[in-house]
């Protein structure tokens, strides 16, 4: 077990982003102290070699003092150093690392770092907001110095873990994940004709579209007409996620008048819901963006939905990726939800949290852990093809490279493709595409 002694002062920040680092990430048991006596973090080995860890962000800030924008880090440096397997990008501190006989000592303030992304303080003194009151993905630190390709915290638990086997630590009290693909569907649209004469529509309206012969050959040419529900896809989407369970997140019970609205007292709605449940498939809640800051709100949805199914309902992810440090997590915590996904930039993809693994939040105004868990969102499809533009072949490259990524940290992998953007004729191409690059 390794024994932590820290500076005084920020004790519930400091403990928690220990666990992070060596219990979530790493699987290491930890102790951790406070003294008077030292102004960095030492990380005290079995056997009584010392990793030394820099203290340059809280060791200057007053007990319980909020974050500001002065707070945030400058421009990153990179360690160049044989104990570095990557360039890993250091926030606060310095890029050094000095060897002693029986100590280490790191200059860089990991530490500080891992709390800025995982806790996203910095969205909330950040005043950039987009036209649905979201933080862009423009005005994100790891988006402005190119680290939101990267699981960055993974990678500065890798170093840490490095410089542990350097001192002598065991390489076997090191706890091993396996990767893992979590596939998941935000349902804005369980079907596409509700009423037969709706099949008609679909023709019409592909006459008043740029390519009409194109989407007319596409409709008829699969007898979608005459067939099944183009965006009642479920099936193919548990084919996809093949050994794992599809996490299907449904909107609640609410006003017609919201966007996506659809009826789950339907008895269509009634079908698919246990259709889904006999198959061991995860009912999921999506809330409203008129819930994303309404706690009443949200509890008349999320109650909409429990009534409408048989199912435990106590994870999912806000509709359009409404997202608002720490006020999304606290109020999914307050419902009584014990897993949110929603921690993906709509407009980019990649490592908002700088994690790849389900993780325990932190309210860094309440300064407290919350009992509820993060599952980042990596990828999903309207990002490539709505907001990026990218054509087939650049969303296939992106999304094995967001996944490689993944793999080198035997993370999660989380992908949203919605079951209403496969069998259309623009869609289709893309979902070709990935039931060839994610086989079992």
């Amino acid at each position: 077990m390794i024994q932590i002694i820290a500076p005084p002062g920020f004790l519930p920040e400091k403990a928690y982003t220990f666990r992070i680092l060596l219990e979530e990430i790493l699987g290491l048991h930890f102790t951790i102290t406070y003294s008077d006596t030292t102004t960095s973090y030492q990380l005290v080995l079995p056997n009584a070699h010392v990793l030394i860890l820099a203290d340059c962000f809280f060791g200057q800030k007053k007990e319980g003092e909020g974050y500001t924008f002065n707070d945030l880090p400058a421009e990153p440096g990179y360690f160049q150093h044989r104990i570095a397997h990557r360039s890993v990008p250091v926030l606060y501190g310095k890029p050094e690392l000095h060897h002693y006989e029986y100590s280490t000592t790191c200059e860089a303030d990991l530490v500080a770092a891992t709390f800025f992304m995982t806790t996203r303080w910095e969205e909330a003194v950040k005043p950039e907001r987009d036209q649905h009151g979201r933080f862009p993905a423009h005005a994100a630190y790891a988006a402005q110095y190119n680290l939101l390709d990267t699981p960055v915290v993974h990678e500065w638990a890798e170093f840490i873990w490095q410089c542990l086997l350097d001192l002598g630590y065991p390489e076997s009290a090191r706890t091993q994940r396996a990767y893992t693909v979590q596939l998941s569907c935000d349902v804005d649209h369980p079907f596409l004709w509700w009423q037969p004469w709706e099949r008609l529509r679909t023709l019409a309206g592909a006459v008043q579209r740029p390519y009409p012969i194109r989407e007319w050959s596409y409709w008829l040419q699969r007898n979608r007409l005459g067939g099944k529900d183009p965006f009642d896809t479920f099936d193919e989407l548990i084919r996809l996620a093949c050994t794992s369970t599809v996490q299907f997140n449904f909107l609640g019970q609410r006003p017609p008048h919201f966007d996506c609205w659809y009826d789950l007292s339907h008895p269509r709605m009634g079908q698919l819901l246990r259709y889904l449940e006999e198959r061991g498939q995860t009912i999921g809640f999506h809330p409203s963006r008129e819930a994303a800051l309404d706690r009443a709100q949200f509890d008349r949805e999320l109650e909409g939905l429990r009534r409408a199914t048989t199912a435990t309902v106590t994870t999912g992810r806000h509709h359009y990726l409404c997202f608002s440090a720490p006020d999304t997590w606290q109020m999914w915590e307050d419902a009584g939800m014990t897993m949110d996904s929603t921690a993906g930039y709509p407009e980019l993809p990649g490592f908002r949290t700088g994690m790849c693994i389900e993780y325990p939040v932190f309210n860094f105004r309440t300064r407290r852990p919350l009992q509820l868990r993060e599952q980042p969102l990596i990828a999903m499809d309207v990002t490539f093809l709505e907001y990026l533009k990218k054509d087939v072949a650049g969303t296939m490259n992106k999304l094995q490279y967001l996944r490689h990524q993944t793999q080198l940290h035997q993370g999660q992998f989380t992908l949203l493709w919605h079951n209403s953007s496969i069998h259309t004729p623009i869609w289709q191409p893309y979902w070709d595409a990935l039931t060839k690059i994610m086989v079992c």
